[in-house]
């Protein structure tokens, strides 16, 4: 089966591919939009995902505090996943994305990417880091 993770922000959207059979991640791309248009942001997702000949299932990361309670940005990815499901038949699988971020700005400072390169890439890096843990986490069938 074939995977498309998504990081959900308020202005983009970062996106990583994957295969649950060989559990490899990539980074694919950054959406962005106007702020909190998802609807725009769909629209590029549908543009983006139409060249994919095969199945896949989405991934999306679920922000949440450390105590595993609501974070501020949970409902708007919340209110993104329901606007998904209306625009699409795929599967979507919620996936807690905590640190997610972090670790991938981690290993663009590790691999001495600057600041402003950094940027442009944290999204779909965090969305690869969100996928690539979905893989390796045994409590999902893939």
């Amino acid at each position: 089966m074939y995977y498309v993770a998504l990081d959900v922000g308020s202005r983009t959207l970062g996106i990583a591919t994957g295969d649950g059979e060989f559990k490899i991640a990539s980074p694919y791309c950054v959406i962005s939009f106007n702020q909190y248009d998802f609807r725009q942001c769909l629209a590029e997702l549908k543009e983006k995902t139409a060249s994919f000949f095969y199945d896949f299932k989405f991934v999306i990361g679920m922000p949440k505090n450390i105590d595993q309670t609501k974070s501020s940005t949970t409902e708007m990815v919340e209110n993104f996943i329901e606007l998904l499901k209306a625009n699409y038949k795929n599967e979507v699988i919620i996936y807690d994305e905590s640190y997610t971020s972090i670790i991938a700005d981690q290993l663009l400072i590790d691999n001495q990417i600057k600041a402003k390169k950094r940027k442009e890439k944290i999204d779909k890096l965090a969305a690869f880091v969100i996928l690539q843990s979905f893989f390796d986490d045994d409590r999902y069938p893939k």
